[in-house]
């Protein structure tokens, strides 16, 4: 019986990956407008959002006379409601310069943003990335350093998004080069009390036209906005590597802009299944949310068909280990008839080896049968007729549902 042991332990992390992977099955919710982060009364629209773990606040970017940028922590009751009150975050911006590009720690105690620079008496068009620091999640930030080690003098660096453990960052900077365009880059570090180092281009992203950038948790999905080919608009794209030292590929459209309205500037919560984002649907400019909503149907298809690949993979290899048993009865064969060996001890090993291959060949039928097993389990459900189960309203308080992106678009 080991050898069926073997086999279950085997099929463990097989169905385990699956699962992870199935969590991709599902649609976007038609999203919604946060008007209430707008400033109506002097026509200024909330931009760049970056939330708390809990949901339960946000920080943001809002034009501030005379034409320049402030942020904002908006706050709320629960996680999906309307935000309540907000206040500017003076204490970053006690000289009311310009200041973008933030971004929240999953604790909420680190905030790192863009400021630019005074020089000679003046707000220089250069920018430098800054991280604060407070003792509480609704406490002020008390604290403000210079990351001196991204920035070059009289350059402008902005945009920076870090990984969930604040470990690595990509940000973007304007440096001395033939086309003095923006250049993406990307450090690390060991910890978040040590500096960055070890600063390299990232040049996939910028062929990709990539500009607004969110890192997943992991640091190995991107979204970010370029211009979508089909619209001639900005619109949301994600790319993958497979670590942190590989290079992004893809660049996938995810579907939120449209023909007339692009979307752009995205931030998704740490299960990447929330999102903000830029848009102006309609004339309503500012911060839009979608939540992602999972086909729980397919994601049982997709396990189930996960599982019985897994173990056609398995078959395939004890099958083909059948050869090595019969390739050791040859040897054994061969020693035979050269006379080096007693012909007992030879035909005791050839026994031993038969007994072998009889529990491979049961363990095989066993392996047969069971995906036969998984496949009528298959049938059972694609056969059922599906019917559309209302959901417990307290695990969708304040969420929208309506129709998926792609048939508001016409897809």
């Amino acid at each position: 019986m080991n050898i069926f042991r073997s086999i279950a332990t085997l099929l463990i992390p097989v169905v385990f990956c699956a699962a992870a992977a199935c969590a991709a099955s599902g649609e976007w919710t038609e999203p919604v407008f946060r008007s209430e982060l707008n400033d109506f009364q002097n026509g200024y629209f909330a931009a760049e959002p970056t939330a708390s773990s809990d949901g339960l606040s946000m920080i943001f970017a809002r034009e501030v006379p005379p034409a320049n940028y402030q942020l904002f922590e908006a706050r709320r009751e629960t996680p999906a409601g309307k935000f309540t009150s907000e206040r500017a975050l003076v204490e970053l911006n006690p000289q009311a310069t310009w200041i973008k590009g933030p971004w929240l720690s999953r604790d909420g105690l680190r905030l790192y943003y863009s400021q630019a620079q005074p020089e000679g008496g003046h707000w220089a068009s250069y920018q430098v990335i800054k991280m604060a620091t407070r003792n509480s999640p609704t406490g002020f930030w008390e604290t403000v350093q210079t990351l001196d080690e991204l920035h070059i003098r009289r350059t402008a660096d902005f945009g920076a998004v870090l990984t969930e453990d604040e470990l690595t960052i990509i940000w973007y900077s304007r440096r001395p080069s033939p086309s003095a365009d923006w250049r993406i880059f990307t450090a690390s570090r060991s910890s978040v009390e040590e500096p960055f180092s070890g600063e390299r281009e990232v040049p996939e992203l910028k062929e990709m036209g990539a500009y607004d950038l969110h890192l997943s948790g992991d640091g190995l999905r991107v979204y970010f906005t370029a211009i979508d080919p089909g619209t001639s608009r900005p619109n949301l794209f994600t790319a993958r590597r497979l670590s942190l030292d590989d290079a992004f590929e893809g660049g996938e459209v995810m579907g939120f802009g449209s023909p007339d309205v692009g979307a752009g500037r995205a931030w998704l919560s740490s299960d990447e299944k929330t999102i903000y984002f830029n848009s102006n649907p309609g004339g309503q400019s500012g911060i839009w949310v979608s939540y992602w909503i999972e086909d729980l149907y397919s994601v049982a298809v997709e396990r189930i068909e996960s599982a019985i690949a897994g173990k056609r993979e398995l078959l395939a290899s004890l099958t083909a280990a059948l050869g090595d048993d019969r390739l050791a009865l040859e040897a054994l064969e061969e020693l035979r008839a050269a006379g080096e060996v007693d012909p007992v001890a030879i035909l005791q090993a050839k026994q031993d080896i038969f007994r072998s291959i009889q529990r491979q060949i049961m363990a095989i039928r066993e392996l047969e049968r069971s995906i036969a097993q998984l496949e009528q389990s298959l049938i059972h459900l694609q056969s059922a007729p599906r019917r559309n189960l209302p959901r417990e309203a307290e695990k969708v308080k304040d969420k929208p549902v309506g129709q998926p992106v792609s048939k508001i678009k016409g897809k």
